[in-house]
């Protein structure tokens, strides 16, 4: 998950970049000296949610941090404890100078009225805005360039010319402000200042000076992106791996592509390493456009003629209609000979007020009886329900990576229950070929089917 934030520049707003991975939360928590934040005072207050949803900008790439522990969860935790947390982890982050740092607001919030208390215009890239409570602090801090020390884990200062340290000289904070996403139980945001000045209005304190400007001006407000929200809270991120080396670029009709080689750290479709040995390539359509995915879907129609007319298997991702019962899916295969290496299943919580996100991918690889091995299933669904306030339901399969026989293409793009079939992956092969690039063959092709579903097909479902 990413917070993408309007601001003005010259003063300290930092975002965490977030991954959380489906089923548990990540990034991490340290606990050390608790014991020293039990004599906080905590002041709270409640307020009303804005229901108005968010612009939410698309194709933004996502990062994972190093993680220490898993954290514990805050998602039902009081506005003191998630106080104290607060406090504990400035603590043990060793930004604590001197005296004992209290806690002088701890509210939930919205990204919205973030933005409204002139603290910066902030948008989730995924669907679902999970629950925030905004933690002020008052006392000595030290800046860092740790800021989210202790959540993730910490390189220590590089050593410069003559074994010298090259770090700067801390400066002095009298606040610090932290974002709470309490799905992950983990601060997602973090703002320092020197005077208190930026958090005036956020801690309706006329006492505090306004010689500090806001992070985004009064009455101001971001345009809407006009994208949809292509993935779902807990979805893994997108975007261009960041090595390797381009051999190639082209367009196969319906979406440009980039061919790597040297991919070492990257899944190939099924889920699995990626061969190092074998190019690797990205199919991009324009997410960020309203009617981008339409538009790919439509090329990609227009192309499929051309790819059943080669013959013999060819690599498919089958896009559903609706979430399919995993024994209508078993049928479905062996009626057009599908052979599935990967299929997504989706899960949802229907708990109003979810502990986590509501909607749950599980990823199942096919094996030679089984399109969807039943012990692979269970596996996965007893994770989730595990937490006895999750009311997990299963709805079903409405994505799988396949190969069928191109005879079967035109039929199987057809039939009643499917959106559309995705055969990128064919074209991307072809047009490597045709650029006279070697192994072009052996290509790994990435597309992403499953983004399709989540904007297209979900997007009527996705508002909890």
């Amino acid at each position: 998950m990413k917070a993408d934030v309007t601001q003005k520049p010259g003063l300290t707003w930092l975002l965490a970049v977030i991954l959380v991975a489906s089923l548990v939360s990540i990034l991490a928590y340290a606990t050390s000296n608790q014991s020293k934040a039990s004599d906080a005072a905590v002041q709270s207050s409640s307020v009303g949610a804005v229901s108005a949803s968010l612009p939410t900008p698309v194709g933004t790439v996502t990062y994972a941090m190093p993680t220490l522990a898993p954290p514990p969860s805050l998602i039902n935790a009081s506005p003191a404890e998630i106080g104290h947390t607060a406090i504990a982890a400035t603590y043990a982050s060793k930004r604590v100078v001197s005296g004992k740092p209290q806690a002088v607001l701890v509210r939930p919030v919205t990204l919205e009225q973030l933005g409204e208390m002139g603290l910066g215009w902030t948008h989730f890239s995924t669907a679902e805005e999970p629950p925030l409570m905004l933690v002020i602090l008052k006392g000595d801090f030290s800046s860092s360039a740790n800021l989210f020390a202790p959540y993730v884990e910490v390189t220590p200062c590089p050593l410069g010319l003559g074994g010298i340290k090259n770090c700067p000289e801390p400066e002095h904070y009298h606040y610090v402000g932290y974002v709470y996403d309490l799905w992950a139980s983990v601060p997602s945001i973090f703002m320092q200042s020197k005077d208190g000045s930026i958090f005036r209005q956020a801690l309706n304190d006329l006492s505090l000076p306004n010689d500090e400007s806001p992070l985004n001006p009064p009455g101001y407000k971001p345009a809407s992106s006009g994208g949809l929200s292509v993935l779902h809270y807990g979805d893994t991120g997108i975007g261009e791996p960041s090595e390797g080396k381009v051999v190639h670029q082209g367009y196969t009709g319906a979406a440009h592509y980039i061919a790597y080689s040297g991919i070492n750290h990257h899944n190939d479709m099924d889920n699995q390493p990626a061969d190092p040995n074998h190019l690797y390539a990205t199919v991009a359509w324009n997410w960020n456009a309203p009617t981008g995915g339409q538009d790919y879907i439509a090329a990609n129609n227009r192309l499929l003629p051309q790819v059943a007319a080669q013959g013999g298997q060819v690599e498919v991702s089958v896009v559903f209609k609706d979430y399919m019962p995993v024994t209508d899916f078993s049928t479905f295969v062996q009626k057009y000979s599908v052979k599935p290496s990967l299929s997504y299943v989706r899960a949802t919580d229907e708990n109003p007020k979810p502990v986590y996100a509501p909607y749950y991918t599980l990823k199942l690889n096919a094996n030679n009886a089984d399109a969807i091995p039943q012990a692979a299933l269970d596996s996965q669904l007893s994770t989730l329900k595990s937490d006895p306030q999750k009311q997990v339901n299963l709805k079903g399969v409405y994505v799988t990576h396949a190969w069928v026989d191109a005879k079967q293409l035109t039929a199987l793009a057809a039939d009643a229950t499917v959106y559309y079939v995705d055969i990128n992956a064919n074209l991307v092969r072809s047009d490597l070929a045709k650029a006279n690039i070697a192994d072009s063959a052996q290509t790994q092709v990435i597309t992403y089917p499953q983004l399709i579903f989540n904007s297209l097909v979900e997007q009527p479902y996705q508002k909890r």
